[in-house]
């Protein structure tokens, strides 16, 4: 190989890197603090960038590599896969879990509205977001009464010193409340204050 051909080589590889560099730090930036979403805008912006194609001509085969040993790339299909794996381990494609997703991903009732969509078209207002399966909901009057009757089961099987127990369970699950409303109370008080 001549010098002239392992030095265009070397500056197209620098090229390139910087490239895919640049794209990575560009998801970073729009998705600061979700790591799904960083990884799959970045994905996305490498197949917008150079192709499809991870088998195409030498500059994007070359920029693919770099992103799977740096970055981790993973094609659509292996993306996909990723998701169906995290969502049996109850993580959303947005990385997170049900109790701290912005979307409700896991507040549907079959496929998350989400899922199939990429991060920016994620709307918090659909209207598929809020309906809910009526079979699933259970009102106040129901959850009252099944409270009452696991609180009456407990109750009756206990006798003599186990009494005492659920005595002070329930003593201290009451105060527990208590405390944790004034928790929230003082945390209302000191947010609205002003600085």
């Amino acid at each position: 190989m001549s010098d002239y051909t392992a030095a265009h080589s070397a500056s197209q590889n620098a090229g390139i890197t910087k490239r895919v560099d640049m794209l990575y730090g560009e998801a970073c930036r729009q998705f600061p603090t979700y790591e799904t979403l960083v990884f799959e805008h970045f994905c996305s912006r490498m197949i917008e960038t150079f192709g499809g194609d991870e088998a195409a001509p030498e500059p994007a085969a070359q920029a693919f590599t770099y992103a799977r040993s740096d970055y981790n790339y993973l094609s659509p299909s292996e993306i996909k896969a990723a998701r169906e794996v995290n969502r049996s381990h109850g993580i959303c494609s947005h990385g997170l879990t049900s109790d701290t997703c912005p979307c409700g991903c896991f507040e549907f009732t079959g496929l998350e509205a989400c899922e199939d969509s990429g991060p920016q078209q994620c709307d918090l207002m659909q209207e598929p977001a809020f309906e809910q399966d009526p079979d699933l909901v259970m009102s106040d009057e129901e959850c009252a009464q099944l409270q009452e009757q696991w609180l009456q089961e407990e109750i009756s099987r206990t006798s003599g010193p186990d009494m005492k127990r659920v005595s002070i369970h329930t003593t201290n699950t009451a105060i527990r409340s208590f405390l944790k409303f004034l928790w929230n109370v003082a945390l209302t008080l000191s947010a609205a204050r002003p600085r």
